[in-house]
């Protein structure tokens, strides 16, 4: 029989104690001097040992580096000492070294820790595939990579409800975001711990009594159903100050963790108190670990029998210390505040972590485009019967969330991770690639001798006479637009004049469409440009005949250009500036909501800060600068159905060799969507500079506000004598200035810094080069001088224009572009109608305020995930439009995540007592409670900002 070490421990320090050990030994000066040496243990005090290991997914290693030197060593020191002694405990965050670990350890292994999280000893923290960044990721990526978490540890711990997270462990993003508590609440989870808050309003929150755990609210538009209980650790997520730097002894041992305790219980304003136990990458060596702890423990109790004390130290989980919290509030009827809003920015004065915001913008580009692939194919999966299909998106959807990691998306890793995260999404979009065009045969049943391939993005060549292309809308909305495709063609004559080839909608008719030829010197490209209706997801189809065509002739750029504006419809008009050639006004005549004729001041200019920051904070140490004595080209890209004013910027300093800022507007035939236009930037990171694009308007009182993913956030301008790198926000998908008149609103293609210089215009950042270390731990420059190509979409509106449904309808139209495939073999025109692809799986457009976040299948079944974009009024909505035509199914609520019935998990309302106090500037909350929706037959009714989750089970 095995006797727990701590049992020995105890014995020991018995008989040691009988000789006159005492207690109140020093402890080095270094630790003692922090806190009060007369400590009374005869007051109660319960102090929970919280052992972890912060086992980074991608930091100074790769991943696989990271599994095989380190954490597998922990993961099997850690079943090792559970299973050896039943009072030692443990919490474990990230699924995906344990989903690693799990497919290459032994069944005595499995069959441990199966035991262990049976028992209460393995505690599941955070749940997710990694710890995810907060200001970086959108929220698909976010619930994806915490679903994926959840649906390994229900598929391998399925025979116990206590592996399902039920708290939350962000104790490394660099800041924290509403939307955390917003999504996890609506996963069922109740707390929360929190680390990373800027020093200030920390030590605001440690000098207001028991202000480090309050009720933080997620969305406050449906009030209590998105609270959710913060703990914020008052220092760091390590070992306490001195108990693993130097050999103590158990008294010594006890001292820190009772010195540490009573500190806490002063601070948090509770007798229950928890210590983090561990670091990055610790319990490698788990049984020295251990041990010293052990030995704390031991003397705390023989002072329980000696000496009276009243000072309980013990092994514990998140569940243990909030269960025995809960129980503590309910005795003394403690109330808690409240907090809504985000903690942005993280950092100190002069030190302010925001550069990552930006840092390395080809990966945060990289993995937003993956993401929207990823969403596509979720959609497309529908149709999808095949197994091995099926398991090339789970697999694409583990890469992409790899890279959500908190060192990944931010771009705070080093050189050869960024590349392992880069090669990671690669593989995720071409195995998305395969899955999609393998759901699209499955539809149209398309033999295996034509090859489908996936085209986003890229020139296509026309291999065969007869080419198909497929368009697919993943939204729920009607998408229309100006396609475009692009051809790499041998040659083109300089004095052709007619298209060399025809775009058809079937056999017999071509259609109208700009044919624009694109010659380098080692290439041309023939580029096809056409208004597309695609019903709410659903599919059309177009053919790209590779005969020249009698009726559509060839455009060609007009180079060195002095014109100063393009319009292709009378609708909207852009004008540049004669010096510049960068935007200066938008004429505006019935486009985007205006119904009078208007002319807005919109000034362009690009500018840098010189930045002696790192991959993590921006320090600039200059207000700003201009390009400095440009040389500019410009040429225009006429059209029918699409016009660009392109110009390129060449000056003496190396960063803007280059430039090259593309403005294009469309004839889509839709009022809304023609009144926006896009700016393209191709632009290289250069030293020490933080290139911005800033855009000045004639709204000098107008609020300035971010996006965080699901809603706007209201900012505040630099004030006078601020630092701009204080006042930098990130922004995931959208930054907008309105007033009482008119909103200007700019969308981006994946998350930025952004700030607001002055009342009435916003900068975006869009590349960074930095040229030293800043001292966080990456010990490496981040010296991104890569080649970036990036995208806003910019508008004017008023009114109804205006609302945040219209304003979140429009950003994820953006985003959610059309989807094309190619099908390539050989085809005749006679039969070319049965290439034709027609489809879609609802049966008629949702409602403009209803997002579909997903749509997939999920084995026999299939999951819905909708939310209301609109920030004042509940929807109702009939699932019956899902594919009903189809097959009859019941529709069952679950959480977000998909795998657990809503009623299991999410009480109405939550058990928190609490003041209507705001923790931050003690303005009052309303506490009203909120009406909590539950399906009725098939009619969801949703809040605002809501998102719910269904499964429709087949019959």
């Amino acid at each position: 029989m095995k006797i727990p070490l701590i049992l020995i421990f105890t014995i020991f320090i018995s008989l040691v104690y009988s000789q006159g050990f005492n207690y109140k030994s020093p402890v080095p000066n270094k630790y003692q001097n922090s806190y009060d040496p007369n400590v009374n243990i005869t007051s109660p005090l319960t102090i929970h040992l919280i052992c972890h290991s912060h086992c980074d997914s991608g930091w100074l290693k790769t991943f696989n580096d990271y599994f095989h030197d380190d954490v597998k060593y922990i993961l099997d020191g850690i079943v090792e000492n559970l299973v050896s002694d039943r009072s030692k405990k443990f919490i474990w965050s990230e699924v995906g070294f344990l989903e690693k670990w799990w497919q290459q350890t032994t069944p005595n292994k499995r069959s441990q820790i199966v035991n262990l999280v049976e028992n209460g000893q393995l505690e599941f923290v955070g749940g997710g595939w990694v710890m995810n960044d907060e200001a970086c990721p959108d929220i698909n990526s976010i619930i994806n990579q915490i679903a994926e978490g959840h649906q390994f540890l229900a598929d391998t711990f399925n025979s116990t409800k206590l592996a399902r997270p039920v708290n939350g462990w962000q104790i490394d993003p660099f800041g924290h975001n509403t939307v955390t508590p917003a999504l996890l609440s609506a996963m069922g989870y109740k707390h929360l711990v929190l680390n990373r808050i800027g020093n200030e309003v920390k030590a605001s929150m440690r000098s207001s009594n028991a202000d480090l755990q309050f009720v933080w609210r997620g969305n406050p538009k449906t009030g209590i159903n998105s609270d959710i209980l913060a703990h914020v650790l008052d220092d760091h997520y390590s070992f306490p100050n001195s108990f693993q730097s130097y050999y103590v002894d158990p008294r010594s041992s006890f001292d820190i963790l009772l010195r540490e305790g009573d500190y806490k219980r002063k601070i948090y304003g509770s007798p229950i108190v928890m210590i983090p136990m561990g670091d990055d990458f610790q319990f490698k060596d788990a049984i020295a670990q251990f041990n010293q702890i052990d030995s704390a423990i031991a003397f705390s109790k023989i002072l329980q029998l000696k000496e009276n004390s009243k000072v309980i130290i013990k092994y514990s989980t998140l569940r243990d210390y909030f269960a025995e919290l809960q129980d503590h509030v309910s005795s003394t009827n403690h109330q808690f505040n409240q907090y809504v809003g985000d903690f942005y920015p993280y950092g100190r004065k002069g030190d302010w972590w925001t550069g990552y915001f930006t840092t390395r913008p080809g990966v945060k580009g990289l993995a937003r485009s993956a993401q929207t692939d990823y969403r596509v194919a979720q959609m497309l999966s529908v149709y999808n019967n095949n197994n091995e299909l099926s398991e090339l998106l789970r697999d694409a959807n583990r890469n992409i969330s790899v890279v959500q990691h908190h060192d990944g998306i931010t771009g705070t890793s080093k050189q050869e991770v960024i590349e392992d995260y880069t090669f990671r999404l690669h593989d995720a979009i071409k195995k998305i690639g395969i899955a999609s065009s393998g759901s699209i045969r499955s539809l149209a049943k398309i033999s295996d001798t034509y090859k489908i391939s996936s085209i986003q993005n890229q020139p296509i060549d026309l291999q065969f006479k007869l080419t198909p292309i497929v368009l697919v809308n993943s939204l729920g909305w009607n998408k229309v637009d100006v396609q475009s495709i692009q051809i790499n063609y041998q040659q083109v004559s300089p004095t052709a004049t007619q298209c060399p080839v025809k775009l058809m909608l079937d056999s017999e008719r071509e259609t109208d469409y700009d044919c624009v030829v694109l010659s380098s010197n080692s290439s041309v490209i023939v580029e096809l440009s056409f208004r597309t209706q695609v019903e709410p997801l659903g599919m059309t189809t177009v053919f790209i005949n590779n005969e020249p065509s009698s009726k559509v002739k060839i455009i060609r750029p007009i180079v060195e250009t002095t014109q100063l504006d393009i319009q292709v419809r009378p609708e909207l008009k852009l004008i540049f500036d004669p010096i510049t050639r960068l935007l200066s006004k938008v004429e505006m005549n019935g486009a985007a909501g205006y119904r009078a004729h208007t002319v807005e001041d919109c000034q362009h200019t690009m500018k840098y800060y010189y930045d002696i920051g790192g991959a993590y904070s921006f320090v600039p140490k200059n207000t700003e600068a201009a390009l400095p004595k440009p040389i500019v080209h410009s040429s225009i890209i006429p059209g029918k159905f699409k016009q660009v004013y392109m110009t390129t910027t060449s000056t003496s300093k190396s960063s803007f060799q280059d430039l090259t800022i593309a403005y294009t507007i469309k004839n889509s035939g839709d009022n809304i969507q023609d009144g926006k236009f896009t700016v393209d930037y191709h632009i290289h990171g250069e030293n020490n500079e933080d290139i911005v694009s800033r855009f000045i308007t004639d709204m000098p009182s107008s609020q300035y506000y971010t996006d965080n993913g699901m809603f706007l956030m209201k900012r505040e301008s630099l004030p006078f004598n601020g630092e701009i790198a204080e006042y930098t926000f990130p922004t995931i998908a959208m930054t907008v200035l309105n007033d009482t008149k008119k909103t200007f609103v700019c969308y981006n293609d994946r998350t930025r810094g952004t700030s607001s210089p002055k009342k009435g215009e916003f900068e975006f950042y869009i590349h960074r080069a930095l040229l030293q270390d800043d001292n966080k731990g990456l010990v490496e420059i981040n010296r991104d001088v890569t080649w970036l190509n990036a995208k806003d979409q910019c508008y004017f509106t008023h009114g109804d224009g205006s609302s945040a449904a219209n304003l979140r309808k429009n950003q994820l139209i953006f985003e959610n572009r059309l989807h094309a495939f190619s099908i390539n073999g050989q085809i005749e025109l006679s039969n070319l109608n049965q290439f034709s692809i027609s489809s879609k799986m609802i049966s008629e457009q949702l409602p403009k305020n209803v997002h579909l976040l997903s749509f997939e299948k999920k084995g026999k079944n299939y999951l819905v995930r909708l939310m209301n974009i609109d920030d004042t009024n509940t929807v109702s909505l009939d699932l019956n439009i899902f594919i009903a035509d189809f097959f009859n199914y019941q529709v069952v609520e679950t959480d977000l995540t998909g795998l657990e019935y809503i009623d299991n998990i999410i009480p109405s309302p939550p058990n928190f007592p609490k003041t209507s106090k705001n923790i931050i500037n003690g303005q009052a909350i309303n506490n009203t409670p909120t009406k909590t929706n539950r399906i009725s037959y098939y009619t969801v009714t949703m809040d605002p900002y809501e998102i719910k989750t269904f499964l429709l089970y087949t019959s």
